[in-house]
């Protein structure tokens, strides 16, 4: 936590980050922070598995960290929520892509005959 503290700069800020998480994790987070915001909004469960993918489960627990745990989560939320940055449109718009890809049979069949020959 006292490294965040010196930290002077949002690139200061992205940059530590991004040397202390790989990129699966900063996605991660990235997905949680806009299912939290979905939330917020009032986007139903359905919606944001449509456009995330993610679990009920865990839609459902970053729901309850929104309503308990310190309640920062819920602030910083509502203090950015007047704009969407463009990492949060890429990251849903790639989150987006691959679930198209998944529901699309001849993919699915392409990717399953790929593993059986590989």
């Amino acid at each position: 936590v006292e490294g965040f503290n010196k930290l002077r700069s949002k690139k200061e800020i992205k940059n530590f980050l991004s040397d202390i998480l790989t990129r699966r994790e900063l996605a991660e987070i990235i997905r949680r922070w806009l299912v939290g915001r979905m939330l917020m909004e009032g986007t139903t469960y359905e919606e944001i598995i449509e456009k995330t993918g993610m679990a009920d489960k865990t839609i459902s627990e970053i729901s309850d960290r929104l309503l308990n745990y310190s309640g920062m989560l819920f602030k910083i939320i509502e203090r950015t929520s007047h704009h969407t940055t463009q990492v949060e449109r890429i990251a849903l718009r790639q989150k987006e892509y691959a679930i198209d890809r998944a529901r699309d049979p001849i993919d699915r069949a392409f990717r399953r005959r790929l593993k059986f020959l590989g």
